[in-house]
């Protein structure tokens, strides 16, 4: 009998076209799942960004409750910019009158609002600090930056206030009252109840005002951190249209949409216009840039905008939070960030 040697044998392994046949599947395989896992990822962030703007609306309805009226956006007085007498311009946003709202109660208390303006607090421990705060709680976890900036000694936020179809503070054509002297006197709205929205400069809205009913009502949105603006003085309109005007001097240092929560003289860091749709590209002139005429006081077109496909997280005055579509009805979308214009807004 043939006895079969066995010991000559070796075990057969792969050939190199099947192996590249094995990394072509895994490779497949990586391909379907990675835009399931990167979509999962987004929801969640989605989810906390709604979530953050829920607190937010939270927030917003306690103080009414304390104060008898949402908070104001800034507060400047007749005398603003002037170094004599009561100027009622500290600059502190309606972020920073929220904070004892959010469980941030430490940083209002260090917060002098007698300070004007605010930044000239010699306290150390006081403005400094509080300004320079990352609060987690302000940032959309969908946002690329995570809360960096070209200002790392302030903190930033995602989440700006609604004026209106407006370009300015407030919605009179005369939007300032005073004598505008050598220092920049009188920025402000001539009354509390003469902006649009419900949160903007000087105002003093309750819900009694907004007789469109607050669940037709938005109060805030988001706002794509970082977004640059170009500063272009007394040439608004040359660059709304495409037009190239010479950019001055502020838009290379305050150049940046939310780059922070508690500063409020700029609008660039609290506003959002409805003039224009969210995430509208329209806007987007000067190499990419907003326009501004002045980011101060306006004019500006600042538009809600946000790294979430599709649309942008709005809080509504009854504390609600609706996700908008890109695709939303100019009309219905001005109507919504109108407290009191009596339109029917319907389904949105």
């Amino acid at each position: 009998m043939q006895t079969r040697n066995w010991r000559g044998l070796r075990p057969r392994g792969f050939t190199l076209i099947e192996l590249l046949v094995v990394i072509a599947i895994i490779a497949v395989l990586i391909a379907l799942l990675l835009p399931a896992v990167q979509q999962a990822r987004e929801a969640a962030r989605r989810s906390q960004c709604k979530n953050n703007l829920k607190q937010l609306g939270l927030a917003l309805h306690n103080y009414h409750e304390t104060a008898g009226a949402f908070p104001p956006a800034a507060i400047r007085g007749a005398n603003c910019g002037s170094s004599t007498g009561p100027t009622r311009c500290n600059g502190l946003s309606f972020m920073a009158r929220l904070t004892p709202f959010f469980d941030q109660a430490a940083i209002y208390n260090v917060l002098n609002f007698s300070v004007e303006p605010a930044w000239n607090d010699t306290n150390p421990n006081g403005y400094a600090v509080a300004s320079a705060a990352k609060l987690p709680l302000l940032v959309c976890p969908s946002d690329p930056l995570k809360g960096a900036s070209k200002r790392p000694d302030l903190g930033p936020t995602s989440y700006i206030a609604c004026v209106g179809n407006t370009d300015n503070w407030c919605a009179d054509p005369a939007w300032f009252e005073g004598q505008m002297g050598a220092n920049n006197a009188a920025y402000i709205c001539k009354s509390p109840q003469n902006g649009l929205s419900v949160v903007f400069g000087n105002s003093k809205t309750n819900i009694a005002m907004i007789t469109d009913g607050t669940s037709n009502t938005m109060v805030l949105s988001e706002c794509t951190m970082g977004w640059p603006y170009v500063q272009q003085d007394n040439a608004f309109a040359t660059c709304l249209s495409g037009g190239t005007v010479a950019q001055t001097s502020y838009g290379s240092l305050y150049d940046a949409m939310g780059y922070s929560w508690i500063y409020a003289n700029g609008m660039q860091s609290w506003s959002f216009s409805t003039l224009m749709k969210p995430n509208d590209p329209v806007v987007v002139a000067q190499n990419n840039n907003l326009c501004v005429g002045s980011p101060w006081v306006g004019p500006a077109r600042f538009r809600a905008s946000s790294q979430h496909t599709g649309g942008v997280h709005v809080v509504l005055c009854d504390g609600g939070v609706r996700f908008i579509s890109d695709n939303i009805n100019l009309t219905v979308w001005q109507n919504l960030g109108n407290r009191a214009d009596g339109n029917v807004i319907g389904d949105f």
